[in-house]
C-alpha cells in the first residue's frame, strides 16, 4: 500500500529517467501481486447492493487503476502540487553537500515528582 500511495508523486521523475528499467519492472511486478490478491472479503465491505450505476471495488484496486491510467498518460497530472519544480533549475545547479547533523537533548524529568 504504502508503495502505491507514493507512486504518483514520483512517477513523473522515474519515469523522466528512462535509463533505469527497474521503475517498469517495480510496476509490472506490483500489477502482478494486485492480479493475485483474493478479494473474498468484498462481499462483507460491499456498501451498495447494485453496481449500477458504477461497479463498487476495492480501495488498492481503485488507487492502481488511477496509477495505471497515470502511466497510460506518461504520468502528467492537473492535482499534484509541486512547487520545488518552479525552482528545479536552482535545485539542480547548487552545490549539493551532506546536511549537518542534529543532536537532540531530553531533559530528563521525573513525572513522579511532579506532583510531590
Amino acid at each position: 500500500y504504502s508503495v502505491l500511495q507514493c507512486l504518483p508523486w514520483i512517477g513523473l521523475h522515474f519515469h523522466d529517467s528512462k535509463d533505469d528499467p527497474e521503475f517498469d519492472r517495480l510496476l509490472d511486478m506490483l500489477e502482478m501481486k494486485i492480479e493475485q490478491r483474493e478479494k473474498d472479503y468484498m462481499a462483507a465491505i460491499r456498501v451498495w447492493s447494485s453496481d449500477n450505476p458504477l461497479p463498487q471495488i476495492e480501495y488498492m484496486d481503485s488507487l492502481w487503476l488511477q496509477i495505471k491510467n497515470m502511466r497510460n498518460n506518461n504520468w502528467t497530472d492537473n492535482w499534484i502540487v509541486r512547487p520545488y519544480l518552479a525552482f528545479e533549475s536552482k535545485l539542480e545547479s547548487s552545490l549539493q553537500h551532506p546536511p549537518p547533523s542534529i543532536s537532540l537533548s531530553h531533559p530528563r524529568v521525573n513525572i513522579y515528582n511532579v506532583y510531590q
